[in-house]
């Protein structure tokens, strides 16, 4: 078992080492269809601050002009990096477009985030104060480079998508909006999350996810990839309907099929949108049938033999920033 368990270690460092290659692979779109490209290095300034006595970096983009600027803070996978999440999804081009800023933290621990599972797949568990972190980042946003305190957004990948949730159990006042791609919520977390505010929430959920099962149950997916400890997660379903009733929605579910744009992916959306919520808003929840653990809209057939097929129907910043921009007024 012990073997197995260094196998995954070792394709996790793999697949983030083969981040800067499959992030600018090209991607699989029609001829009458163009996603935003994915971010460059070239539009990010790089800072940090002291947390606790550590020193936190973190990548940026602020819009020239004199503000106030929404800001969406993006939250990196596990075993990765603010520059490798930069280049994988498209919110920092539409951040030169829309006028928002842009934060991409590092984790402090081995790239991971203290998202509240005391749990990961490589290394040690971090034991950083992570929510601290984030709340002084926030601060400074708005002190550093006029950011508006009403339109703080949250959004993160996997563990960062975990830490996106522990967060917004803790500091949900501070966000006017959240969401995660390819994760979950934990069932112990669910007990001890009482949020402070109405959060709407956008979730992106794979069927085929191997580490965070669409239909719940242990972390990893059990089985021989699994240890007796992993955290039990809810279906991806439960853990959408939690942040759509705190975030006070209408009951209803509206079910929408999304245009099957590349048929060679293999893959569909389908959207389960609540709305009448908190400040006149809309939840959002895209099902990718058939996908893996993997930001839709993003190429890289080396990965998806690993970590599960990728969806080309929909682009990840695109519908993200489409669910924050709600909130813009």
């Amino acid at each position: 078992m012990r073997h197995i368990h260094v196998m995954t270690a070792l394709i996790l460092m793999a697949i983030s080492a083969m981040t800067p290659f499959y992030a600018y692979a090209a991607p699989r779109q029609n001829d009458d269809i163009r996603f935003p490209d994915k971010g460059s290095l070239r539009t990010a300034q790089k800072d940090s601050i002291e947390v606790e006595g550590i020193p936190r970096s973190y990548l940026f983009y602020r819009p020239p002009g004199g503000g106030p600027f929404p800001v969406v803070i993006l939250l990196h996978g596990g075993t990765q990096s603010g520059r490798k999440v930069w280049k994988q999804t498209s919110l920092p081009v539409l951040a030169q477009s829309e006028r928002f800023i842009l934060i991409a933290p590092d984790a402090a621990d081995g790239g991971h985030w203290n998202d509240g599972r005391h749990k990961v797949v490589s290394g040690k568990p971090s034991t950083a104060d992570d929510i601290k972190f984030l709340e002084r980042l926030i601060t400074v946003a708005v002190n550093r480079y006029a950011a508006n305190p009403n339109q703080v957004f949250m959004i993160g990948a996997s563990n960062g998508g975990l830490m996106t949730e522990n967060f917004a159990c803790h500091k949900a006042h501070l966000l006017a909006g959240g969401g995660y791609v390819v994760a979950a919520l934990p069932v112990l977390q669910q007990a001890q999350c009482h949020p402070d505010k109405a959060v709407p929430w956008i979730a992106v959920n794979g069927t085929e996810d191997k580490f965070f099962n669409f239909n719940g149950g242990p972390q990893n997916g059990g089985g021989s990839r699994g240890k007796s400890d992993d955290p039990i997660m809810l279906s991806a379903a439960e853990s959408f309907e939690f942040w759509a009733d705190n975030a006070r929605c209408d009951s209803r579910v509206v079910e929408t099929r999304l245009p099957n744009l590349h048929k060679r992916d293999n893959s569909t959306v389908r959207l389960d949108s609540r709305g009448d919520c908190f400040a006149n808003t809309t939840s959002s929840f895209y099902v990718i049938d058939h996908g893996g653990h993997m930001w839709p809209g993003l190429s890289s057939p080396i990965a998806e033999m690993i970590i599960g097929r990728s969806n080309m129907d929909i682009d990840s910043g695109t519908v993200i920033w489409n669910h924050f921009k709600q909130m813009v007024r």
